[in-house]
């Protein structure tokens, strides 16, 4: 196993724990909050930036193949992250477009909050207990 596997699980583990049962608690809250994200330019092309970096340093410091599952998953998260930050500046509409099903359902803020406090407990169990 590489050692920048665990550091990506224990660093990425507790923020998306956080995140997801923030979105199962106060959804209502990180609704109106993402609906005013995608109202501002400035605040769009910032979190472009700071996610496209945020995803070429897990590319270029985390590009496992052949690990644990585990291992893999975090590097297709980095590359995820990539695309997204590159989609957030190359192409804001689009994402705004994208985020609006997301923004009228209920089930799909729950559920996205579901999929990221589990993706948290996984990464932290393999970060910080396996």
């Amino acid at each position: 196993m590489h050692t920048s596997s665990l550091l990506w699980a224990q660093m990425l583990s507790v923020p998306f724990l956080l995140v997801g049962i923030g979105f199962l608690l106060n959804s209502e809250y990180y609704r109106k909050m993402y609906k005013d994200f995608i109202k501002m330019p400035s605040t769009i092309f910032t979190w472009g930036v700071l996610t496209t970096v945020l995803g070429l340093a897990m590319v270029v410091n985390h590009n496992v193949w052949n690990g644990a599952w585990w291992t893999t998953l975090i590097t297709v998260l980095g590359i995820l992250t990539l695309v997204k930050g590159l989609f957030l500046l190359v192409f804001p509409n689009v994402m705004e477009e994208m985020a609006k099903p997301w923004l009228k359902s209920s089930g799909l803020m729950y559920f996205s909050g579901a999929f990221t406090a589990v993706l948290g407990l996984i990464l932290g169990y393999y970060g910080f207990i396996a």
